[in-house]
């Protein structure tokens, strides 16, 4: 995971493997986040995710990608 500081916001990296990638389908996480692991190009690493943290709302999913890549 890779946290990166930008003026009034952060992003978020992640690489996902493949049991976490299944995990995240059929999670119920938003439809955007889903989308973009699915037209992702596979890594040795996983599939890359990348977020923007603006908000609060933006940090809901966050906790959730962070619980399912610390488990897989």
């Amino acid at each position: 995971m890779f946290v990166g500081p930008e003026n009034g916001y952060f992003r978020v990296a992640f690489a996902f493997g493949q049991k976490a990638y299944l995990e995240i389908l059929e999670s119920n996480l938003p439809d955007a986040i889903k989308q973009q692991l699915i037209e992702a190009k596979i890594y040795v690493e996983g599939r890359p995710l990348r977020l923007e943290i603006r908000n609060q709302t933006d940090a809901e999913p966050l906790w959730q990608l962070i619980k399912i890549k610390l488990k897989n």
